[in-house]
């Protein structure tokens, strides 16, 4: 196999990496109308529900393609890869726990509204603090850059009680 990825990748690539890990945020579990019949722009974005009881979105566009693998209950957990050319060139790793006295619907409601909002300087996850339509507060305290990161999320009700907590971390992947 060629070579394909090397230190020079994201001083090459970086800035095209950035705007579809972005897009693809929004276009995937950031988006409420997943799986709806949208603009016909040369992407596609679909779920399908696997064998072992996760569900996986895969984005593409071009070159680039987007995949979030998931398993989905109280806790939740999943992995996002993005390929360049059919090859992994990023991956980010998240795990989240709905705590037992919140509604599970409320706080899946308030993190998808969230992951929809992402900032585009940092589109790991939702912005630094975000408040849904339904009054919870997501907040996303995090580190790093492309290359490495990581960061933790939570979600509290209005009178600050915690109703979820995650982490996440990821970069690049150079071979």
């Amino acid at each position: 196999m060629e070579k394909i990825f090397s230190s020079n990748f994201i001083g090459t690539h970086g800035r095209e990496l950035w705007r579809f890990f972005y897009e693809a945020t929004l276009r995937s579990y950031g988006n409420v109308n997943l799986n709806k019949e949208g603009p016909n722009d040369e992407t596609s974005c679909e779920t399908n529900a696997n064998d072992d009881g996760s569900n996986t979105i895969v984005f593409e566009k071009g070159d680039w393609s987007y995949s979030d693998k998931y398993f989905r209950d109280d806790s939740f957990s999943g992995t996002v890869t993005i390929s360049y050319r059919s090859t992994a060139c990023f991956a980010m790793v998240y795990w989240g726990k709905v705590l037992p006295h919140a509604d599970k619907t409320a706080v899946y409601t308030c993190l998808q509204s969230a992951l929809g909002a992402i900032e585009r300087n940092h589109p790991w996850r939702g912005p630094d603090h975000f408040v849904a339509n339904n009054e919870l507060c997501y907040t996303n305290l995090w580190c790093g850059k492309l290359e490495k990161f990581h960061g933790q999320e939570k979600i509290d009700d209005t009178d600050g009680c915690r109703l979820y907590e995650g982490n996440y971390f990821g970069g690049t992947i150079l071979r």
